[in-house]
């Protein structure tokens, strides 16, 4: 049964919109004796109190607890709980996770460069990296796997970790994978491990002949660069005079890669981007350097509530120097600066160090409080409204900071948009989670009626964005989805058959030919068209949140 607020509101599509961190706790209880000889252990006392407290009990139980221990492997546990007390985004990293960590950071991985989705209890391939092993191999997306080397994976409701876990190895092993293109078995085809390569700048798109929308999904080491090279093109063209910049979703990533990005929207010399100050750590500005290479007139962010860290400094220098409009939901809302500490042991030690503020003085860090009320800020939210009315957004500090041309602004809990958008309202019913499934499965119908029956694949969509979709669908697709297309509201009809042609344009051409397709619809891009009737300045000033 969907578990409901106070208000009758349905909370089961909360897995659709946020992922919950689970803080999981452990208490060890030991019973002591005292020895005649006074001392059982030797251990100098010569440290400070606190780490000479973790010292005798780590001794102690190595050296009196009745069964054998991995003393090490207890370290590694209370090292975990002493750091996660501090706050939400300091972290102890084992070694193994920091060299995971690091690649994604550094925009790479070692596997075979495949996205997949677990669709019918069967491994779907979603997506093949370019130049990846696994494309090199002739793997492609909506083959299904079957088998990883001589383990079966599809049909056994095999959790997503474990799979990932089969896939992974050294750079130059070889994994076996045997699988079902169309109604095709294909038997153990080798794939060579190598180095994968993603983009945190995966795509542009052209929204008119003078505006392009460049999606930044994270801020990794190369991001400035490759958002540079996406947009070179456009720029030489004469293309770029405006720029939608889309961080919706984005969770941050490195604080100088979001500022070089900064650096590109402003002629002026010396203006200050953000500055980060803490108890030990001394004030940091970062300032503008006056010598961008794209020339940009207007400028549009789109955030939402998973928008977070760097993709906040972004929107938040914008929005307080009046250089463009920020819009979307209220931003996630983390304001705090993390610095890596290589440990002597290998380990890697993500110490929270200072907090950082947009150019009018504005902390975005939402309070901390208890971790479950963190976590648990989300779904706070939707029951708030504030997902679907700008009205219901807190401002839980009363503070008034000012942009350059004096708009009153408000710190704490994110950045509050210029422009609202409203949540898809779909997201929040009681079968979104199997509304999205369903969407999925038959996209992946009828992709495979393309691919392995060549039927037109212009057809299908003149089809799906038809008025009588759901009877024509039904000989593409199995009689139990055909019945479950009838659980599809008929105010949700359109956007959910377009939300199908997206999928099948996933298949076919990736995720950028995917992502194309939906700014079409998008009420993000709708409200920068709006705004582009008039000025950003302008429409700013009529929609801005009082």
């Amino acid at each position: 049964m969907p578990i409901r607020d106070q208000k009758g509101k349905s909370t089961a599509w909360i897995p659709l919109v946020m992922t919950l961190v689970l803080a999981i706790g452990f208490m060890t209880g030991l019973k002591t004796a005292k020895q005649s000889d006074g001392r059982l252990l030797s251990i100098s006392p010569n440290k400070s109190n606190a780490s000479f407290k973790v010292d005798e009990v780590l001794g102690f139980i190595s050296q009196r607890y009745v069964d054998s221990v991995d003393v090490d492997a207890i370290a590694e546990v209370a090292i975990r709980m002493i750091v996660d007390s501090l706050d939400p985004h300091s972290h102890y990293l084992d070694a193994a996770s920091v060299a995971e960590y690091e690649s994604k950071m550094e925009g790479r991985y070692v596997g075979i460069g495949i996205e997949f989705r677990m669709l019918r209890d069967t491994l779907v391939i979603t997506d093949v990296l370019p130049e990846s092993p696994a494309a090199k191999a002739d793997i492609f997306r909506g083959d299904k796997i079957i088998l990883v080397d001589n383990d079966t994976i599809s049909g056994v409701q095999m959790q997503a970790d474990r799979i990932y876990q089969l896939m992974k190895g050294e750079k130059g092993s070889i994994v076996n994978v045997s699988l079902l293109r169309c109604k095709d078995f294909i038997s153990s085809i080798p794939i060579t491990r190598g180095t994968v390569h993603t983009k945190s700048v995966p795509t542009a798109v052209t929204i008119d002949d003078e505006t392009i929308a460049v999606s930044i999904e994270q801020f990794n080491s190369n991001t400035s660069r490759e958002f540079l090279d996406l947009l070179e093109p456009y720029h030489e063209a004469g293309q770029l005079k405006n720029l939608v910049l889309d961080l919706r979703g984005n969770p941050g990533g490195y604080l100088q890669e979001a500022v070089k990005i900064l650096n590109q929207f402003f002629n002026k010399k010396g203006e200050l981007l953000v500055f980060t100050e803490g108890l030990n750590s001394k004030r940091i500005e970062y300032k503008t350097k006056g010598k961008p290479y794209l020339k940009i007139e207007e400028l549009f962010v789109l955030i939402d509530e998973n928008s977070a860290s760097a993709s906040e400094i972004i929107a938040g220098a914008i929005q307080d120097l009046d250089r463009g409009a920020v819009i979307g939901r209220r931003s996630f809302g983390k304001g705090l600066v993390q610095e890596q500490y290589e440990l002597s042991h290998g380990g890697n030690l993500r110490l929270t160090i200072a907090k950082y503020y947009t150019p009018s003085g504005r902390l975005i860090q939402r309070e901390l409080g208890s971790r479950m009320d963190y976590d648990g800020e989300f779904l706070a939210r939707a029951h708030s409204g504030e997902w679907t009315a700008a009205a219901d957004i807190p401002r839980p500090d009363s503070t008034v900071y000012f942009s350059s041309e004096g708009d009153a602004l408000y710190g704490s809990r994110g950045i509050v948009p210029d422009v609202f958008v409203s949540i898809d309202t779909q997201l929040m019913a009681d079968n979104a989670y199997e509304m999205f499934v369903l969407k999925e499965e038959l996209g992946l119908d009828l992709f495979h009626s393309i691919s392995c029956s060549e039927n037109s694949f212009e057809e299908i969509e003149r089809q799906l964005l038809g008025l009588d979709w759901r009877n024509w669908i039904r000989s593409f697709t199995s009689f139990d989805n055909f019945g479950r297309l009838q659980s599809v509201p008929a105010h949700y009809s359109t956007i959910f058959s377009r939300d199908i042609v997206g999928i099948i344009h996933r298949y076919m051409d990736g995720k950028s030919a995917k992502y194309a397709f939906d700014l079409m619809s998008d009420p993000f891009i709708a409200e920068v068209k709006n705004s582009l009737v008039t000025s950003p300045t302008t429409q700013k000033q009529l929609t801005k949140v009082d």
